[in-house]
């Protein structure tokens, strides 16, 4: 089915008018198997009442087999940590998972704006830029576990390959829409995100976002754009993407929680798929209602201030 969801008399600039003017449901939250493009399953839900339109969405999330492994592994990693320091870190296990759910709400309201843009740019060669990415990101984890002997040269070929594959699958112009796509549908993931921050530092918040900026939007990149758009595109499912990222994204912020951890791999690795992973869920969630990872980047900027 499809719906016009940007009528003129809601006014701004259509986004990437070559497009259908088709709404589709981020496909972290359609599980089922998607079209040959890997664009996913087209639903009718943005002209629903906010309310049904997320029981809805929340229906097909419990539906999805790689959001129940992942909800498993995240209640497997909370226990552990319950188990290896007590019943005092119940509180920050909370706070945690509250925190969690409404960064997510906000990412899903994302998805309601006029201008959302759902969805995939295209991926001309996803096997051959997927083992390019994959390079990189093995030589990011090698370069974050201490091997950087290893990392560097990992993921400066990656790159350069990743590079050359791209130039060789003559990608056009209107495939890179990403680069200028309007912020604006990001706003109530920007003020989840604002607020607190000023409430906890005040003005420096602005200071703290531009120095993280530069690396935000590298990470976003790396991630939304290198990550979950080619996992999309080989595997042709949104759920496993978004999960499978996530997971990497957590993983691979294992070793910075390895001194809060107090030098124990397994504390910080649980850490890290409690804290991390879920962030990077949300951002992928985010990511798959509207394709903008610059406006991302500069979200994961005020995350880190």
């Amino acid at each position: 089915m499809y719906v016009d969801v940007r009528p003129a008399a809601r006014g701004g600039p259509r986004q990437d008018a070559h497009r259908p003017t088709t709404v589709r449901l981020g496909p972290l939250l359609h599980p089922g198997r998607s079209d040959p493009a890997g664009f996913g399953d087209v639903a009718t839900l943005s002209d629903q009442p906010l309310l049904a339109d997320l029981a809805a969405d929340a229906r097909r999330a419990l539906a999805s087999g790689p959001a129940r492994a992942f909800l498993c592994l995240e209640i497997a990693a909370a226990s552990y940590q319950l188990l290896r320091r007590g019943p005092d870190i119940l509180p920050s296990l909370a706070i945690l998972a509250g925190g969690g759910f409404l960064f997510g709400l906000a990412a899903w309201l994302v998805g309601r704006h006029p201008w959302a843009h759902p969805e995939p740019d295209p991926v001309r060669a996803p096997i051959q830029e997927f083992v390019a990415v994959g390079v990189v990101f093995t030589g990011i984890v090698s370069w974050f576990f201490g091997a950087g002997a290893v990392g560097y040269p990992l993921v400066t070929s990656g790159l350069a390959g990743w590079a050359a594959i791209a130039i060789l699958a003559r990608y056009r112009p209107r495939d890179f829409g990403w680069v200028a796509r309007t912020w604006q549908p990001y706003l109530p993931l920007i003020l989840a995100l604002v607020l607190p921050k000023l409430l906890l530092i005040g003005p420096d918040v602005v200071s703290r976002t531009l120095a993280g900026l530069t690396s935000g939007i590298i990470q976003q990149l790396l991630l939304q754009v290198g990550l979950t758009a080619r996992l999309e595109a080989v595997t042709g499912r949104g759920d496993v993407a978004a999960v499978l990222a996530a997971l990497g994204f957590g993983i691979v912020h294992a070793p910075l929680d390895l001194a809060q951890a107090g030098g124990d791999w397994s504390l910080a690795l649980a850490n890290a798929i409690v804290l991390q992973a879920v962030v990077g869920l949300v951002f992928c969630l985010a990511y798959q209602r509207h394709r903008a990872p610059l406006g991302l980047g500069f979200c994961h900027a005020l995350l880190m201030a």
